[in-house]
């Protein structure tokens, strides 16, 4: 029954029967935001080794957007987009697949201890540039180049970010480069796995990078996510997935607070794993409050039923 519920609603969602999805998710009634999506940023190392680095900054610049400010606009999800890597679909094919209004697109190269990176935000109407830039720094500083591109963006589409909107783009933190190249390259290997020794490697790199920086979160939210996927398809019992999950996901929550991606991996195993409704919605919640455009479309139903329904 209640994996019933989860699919209703979740289709309910996705047509927004009823204004289902502006109920509950807070949208404002009158206004409908901007729908963008971040292609898969090119590779220019040469190097298909070096792809972690480009496909690993296309999530975190989704990421980055998704949280800007969620009412105005709206950004597309990894899933939907990474079928454009390494394709020559023609933007305006793609804004009607998509069904957004403006495209952001670019690469990503890294020289030695620097990173460079290139974007364009493209207007899928008339295909028209609407801003295009680089920016260069060093690995270190690949949190405040993001930000960067997340700012163009926002002043380019005429966003007016809240206060605390700018104080997040404005006091990004240094990370250890190091540390954070072997968590983009676990990353990179379990968003692509195939078989239980991809998602071995990938833990192996996560734990370095928690070697090389303990208090890195986005490390344990990776395995978190590991433990998550080992028992949803079969590779680990619940037993042993559901805690390790569950701690790795809180310790991610101790040390940064503000990680959506965190409280959602929290959300899943109590939902999934330890089928623990009442105790999933809290993590749901907090997950959609940070980023209402990160967290999946489950995790948007499962949150819906004791609040959709009762205005």
């Amino acid at each position: 029954a209640a994996a019933a519920i989860v699919f209703v609603v979740a289709a309910l969602l996705w047509l927004d029967t009823g204004g289902v999805r502006q109920r509950l998710l807070g949208a404002g009634a009158n206004t409908d935001p901007i729908r963008m999506a971040v292609l898969p940023f090119a590779n220019l190392s040469g190097d298909p080794e070096e792809a972690y680095l480009s496909d690993g900054l296309t999530q975190e610049m989704i990421a980055q957007l998704g949280r800007l400010h969620p009412e105005k606009l709206s950004v597309i999800a990894r899933t939907s987009v990474m079928r454009y890597k390494n394709t020559d679909t023609p933007i305006d094919q793609i804004g009607r697949e998509l069904n957004v209004d403006y495209v952001l697109e670019g690469s990503a190269q890294r020289e030695g201890s620097r990173v460079r990176i290139s974007a364009e935000l493209i207007g899928v109407k008339n295909q028209s540039q609407l801003w295009a830039g680089s920016f260069e720094r060093e690995m270190s500083g690949i949190l405040a180049l993001q930000a960067d591109v997340t700012g163009k963006v926002a002043d380019s589409l005429a966003i007016k970010l809240l206060p605390n909107e700018k104080t997040r783009l404005t006091s990004t933190r240094t990370v250890d480069p190091e540390a954070y190249e072997v968590y983009l390259k676990g990353s990179h290997q379990w968003m692509n796995f195939v078989t239980p020794g991809d998602l071995d490697t990938a833990e192996k790199y996560f734990d370095l990078a928690l070697e090389k920086d303990p208090s890195y979160a986005p490390a344990y939210v990776g395995r978190a996510w590991l433990w998550i996927v080992r028992n949803q398809v079969g590779w680990s019992p619940p037993e042993e997935a559901g805690p390790k999950a569950k701690a790795a996901a809180l310790r991610a929550i101790e040390l940064d607070e503000k990680s959506s991606s965190a409280y959602e991996a929290l959300a899943l195993v109590r939902t999934f794993i330890d089928w623990d409704w009442d105790g999933s919605w809290e993590p749901w919640h907090k997950s959609l409050e940070i980023n209402p455009n990160a967290a999946t479309i489950v995790g948007k139903a499962v949150n819906a039923p004791s609040r959709l329904f009762s205005s």
